[in-house]
């Protein structure tokens, strides 16, 4: 307890001296002991990660890569302060090229490969290791293809209660387009039509430009169609139908769920009381059940008065209660 209470006796003397304390020397003193304890950190070993620009080229025609090569390569490097502060800090480090030989045949890379390349690039630090350890391409070749053009109707924006009297026609009706084989396959679904925004109406005749995204590498012969179509303004209407039964079990065995249907369709004003809705005839034939999940899509027999006919519900199910005297009759 006396050498505390004689510790904390000197602390008050001396800092009850506080202002008249050698404040330059302090701080000089504080300066130097900072910069040997830099100088001394700096001379130190230590390991940091650091990002380096990269740039793949393809040693091949007529080749696309499907997926974005990388364009810069995260590497983990060591050496002393000194070296690494010089390239942590560079800001023109060139990018490290790297030739792809044979793109096709190539599907990855190790990346401790590329080690001694990127090192040409980092004077005064090493190369621990390279992240990721393994770089995947994904080449494919450049083919050509002609295809024939869908519609697009998606892309047709008519007024409201308008359809189609006739399917449109485009001209022309096949292109030649050139791009990635696993593109080509499915290029009626990756086309695009850029029709009028506004609603169409009556009938259209017009230039249509076409296109393919960027990200699938086609490109066409041509990027334009003529295509043309006539609207109509038309009626929903709907109606009960009766329901056909064919080559069902003569003992009702076979019964349908449910047991009444409708007909909903479209019909031009002028054909609304001239059309022939006696026509109308809806089959359901025990042949055609779908014994998996015993169900059975309807056949529907209409006229040309009737467009875009539709059974409600589209499908029925059926029940079979075999009797105890007779096998089963699909």
């Amino acid at each position: 307890m006396k050498i505390t209470a004689a510790i904390l006796q000197a602390l008050r003397q001396e800092l009850s001296n506080f202002g008249r304390w050698d404040w330059s020397a302090i701080t000089l003193s504080f300066i130097v002991a900072s910069l040997l304890w830099l100088f001394n950190a700096l001379n130190k070993n230590y390991t940091t990660k650091i990002s380096v620009p990269v740039l793949f080229r393809a040693q091949a025609t007529n080749v696309v890569a499907l997926q974005p090569l990388p364009e810069k390569m995260d590497v983990l490097i060591s050496g002393t302060g000194w070296g690494l502060i010089k390239t942590y800090f560079r800001k023109d480090v060139p990018a490290t090229v790297f030739e792809i030989q044979s793109p096709l045949q190539t599907s990855f890379i190790a990346t401790r490969r590329l080690i001694p390349q990127l090192s040409e690039n980092l004077l005064g630090a090493k190369i621990e290791r390279c992240e990721p350890d393994t770089l995947r391409f994904h080449f494919e070749p450049i083919r050509q293809y002609e295809l024939t053009l869908p519609m697009g109707y998606e892309y047709i924006n008519l007024a409201e209660g308008h359809r189609f009297l006739q399917p449109p026609k485009i001209s022309p009706r096949r292109i030649k387009i050139q791009g990635p084989p696993s593109n080509l396959k499915k290029a009626a679904q990756l086309i695009r039509y850029e029709f009028p925004k506004s609603r169409i109406s009556g009938t259209f005749s017009d230039i249509v430009r076409i296109s393919f995204p960027e990200s699938s590498f086609i490109t066409a012969d041509l990027n334009q169609v003529h295509i043309s179509f006539q609207t109509a303004y038309f009626i929903r209407k709907e109606r009960p139908v009766a329901i056909e039964l064919k080559n069902f079990p003569a003992d009702s065995s076979g019964t349908i769920q449910p047991n009444t249907a409708k007909v909903v369709y479209y019909t031009l004003p002028a054909n609304e009381l001239t059309t022939d809705t006696t026509a109308v005839r809806l089959w359901l034939d025990w042949r055609k059940v779908h014994w998996k999940d015993s169900t059975l899509l309807p056949d529907l027999i209409t006229t040309e008065d009737f467009f875009e006919p539709k059974v409600v519900p589209p499908v029925f199910k059926v029940s079979y209660a075999k009797s105890r005297n007779n096998g089963r009759n699909r």
